[in-house]
């Protein structure tokens, strides 16, 4: 005995099974964004400027988190450019040396970040004395390297630690 049903059902199946597929992969598109933009990591490195005479700043570095999720303690590494025009003078905190990129020089100061940073927040590095006044944008480079990855995303490294300047982030001045 043949059931009449069956033939409609057939006849039904590929083109609702499709379209069933289509819908599916749209609205798992759709959580999948979701979810990413609710886990946004990104962080950016700001200084404060406080002057010290009339010749002379303090510089004082810290780690932005930019992003929705909080990175722990130790889970920062960052590194500092700043213009040897500038005269930094004796950081208080990190490790230093000489770095010449694309015929500038820079002193490089880098190191771990000691404690969390929260969403919106920052976490102070370092603070470093320049014998200027004055900063201009492109004299206060930085890089941050975090289990998510590179900050900011645009700065590429070859494997022998080279990079190009135009990929590196510029220090945001505030206050």
């Amino acid at each position: 005995m043949r059931i009449i049903g069956d033939s409609i059902f057939w006849q039904n199946f590929w083109p609702n099974f499709w379209a069933d597929l289509l819908v599916g992969i749209v609205i798992a598109g759709l959580i999948s964004w979701v979810f990413s933009k609710a886990r946004k990591v990104e962080a950016k490195m700001s200084v404060r400027t406080e002057h010290v005479n009339e010749s002379s700043i303090r510089l004082r570095f810290s780690v932005w988190n930019t992003g929705k999720i909080s990175f722990r303690s130790e889970e920062v590494f960052w590194h500092a450019l700043i213009d040897t025009k500038l005269k930094p003078q004796n950081p208080d905190v990190g490790t230093t040396d000489q770095l010449t990129v694309q015929d500038r020089s820079f002193m490089h100061i880098k190191g771990m970040l000691g404690g969390p940073v929260f969403p919106s927040r920052h976490t102070e590095c370092f603070s470093v004395a320049v014998q200027t006044d004055k900063v201009a944008a492109g004299d206060l480079l930085y890089y941050l390297s975090t289990a998510y990855g590179v900050f900011p995303r645009t700065m590429k490294i070859d494997h022998e630690g080279v990079f190009d300047l135009k990929t590196v982030g510029t220090v945001h001045i505030g206050a």
